[in-house]
């Protein structure tokens, strides 16, 4: 999430915790709290968590953990927490997922005087928003954060109406939030099932002006594909690592024949070439596979 002004004024208080509260449909709470946007979807199948707004850097939350930041929200500043609350707060600033107004506002003052970066170019006039839409995945990455599973955890329409009605009236005087300039949809896997794709239609349908970037896997690209709002999508970023040899060994455990998959992730990226939409290849490279790189270029060439 960019950083404005209407923000700045926000945080300019040190000891200010900037607690802002929504509840609606499946009692979704989020809330502001040092640069950090706290979620918890009460549900046995999501971890409340914490995600920086400045940094992106992502925690989730033990239930001691959780049931402290809601305490923390509810004091006016941090001289009021209680000694556990304190130790979980200096825990937060050494992990870098809480940055003290003070330390951004030095850190954004020193790049300014080394010329990184204008202050008056610093504040952007767009909003690039990221949804995960779901932690289901057919896939078994090793690398992957998310375990795969297949238990409904993902976000609902209350979820989408939620987080549009949070920053619309929160993110900051100009309700930029309603005309994004872009939407990243990400997972687990978006394109996981019917109701995730479904999910995908319902967030273009919120905001129609906005392009949505995914982010997939691609094993059912081809499958789902006609069920797409196409004319929203700006682009596509497919993860392959390798030619069909070296990609579906590291990402994929199943007695489903590895070529048909695979032909299928590679036929999905030529739907979406087909229909004029951008498509992104994603790589991870490691020990395992840098060395056939060279023969998954020419493939994709």
């Amino acid at each position: 999430m960019p950083k404005n002004k209407c923000t700045r004024r926000k945080q300019a208080n040190p000891r200010h915790l900037g607690s802002r509260y929504l509840q609606k449909g499946a009692k979704v709470i989020m809330a502001l709290i040092f640069n950090n946007l706290l979620i918890n979807k009460n549900s046995e199948c999501y971890t409340p968590f914490l995600l920086n707004l400045i940094s992106g850097r992502r925690k989730l939350l033990a239930a001691g953990e959780f049931s402290l930041v809601c305490s923390m929200l509810e004091k006016k500043s941090s001289l009021f927490f209680t000694e556990k609350e304190n130790e979980l707060f200096r825990k937060l600033i050494a992990e870098k997922q809480f940055i003290p107004d003070a330390e951004r506002v030095s850190i954004e003052e020193k790049m300014a005087a080394s010329g990184l970066f204008l202050i008056k170019e610093f504040y952007s006039d767009t909003y690039v928003l990221s949804v995960e839409l779901t932690r289901n995945c057919n896939m078994s990455c090793p690398y992957c954060y998310v375990k795969p599973r297949a238990d409904n955890a993902q976000m609902t329409k209350a979820h989408i109406d939620a987080i549009f009605d949070f920053y619309s009236k929160f993110s900051d005087c100009q309700s930029k939030v309603e005309n994004l300039s872009g939407i990243r949809v990400t997972g687990g896997e978006p394109l996981f099932s019917e109701d995730s794709v479904e999910m995908i239609c319902y967030v273009a349908s919120k905001w129609p002006d906005t392009k949505l970037q995914l982010q997939t896997n691609g094993v059912n690209l081809l499958k789902y594909f006609e069920c797409l709002p196409v004319e929203h999508i700006g682009g596509v970023i497919v993860s392959l690592d390798g030619t069909q040899d070296v990609h579906m060994p590291r990402r994929y455990s199943t007695r489903i024949p590895y070529a048909y998959i695979y032909n299928d992730i590679v036929n999905g990226i030529k739907k979406l070439i087909e229909n004029e939409i951008h498509v992104m290849i994603s790589i991870i490279l490691d020990k395992n596979n840098y060395l056939e790189y060279p023969k998954l270029a020419d493939f994709l060439k």
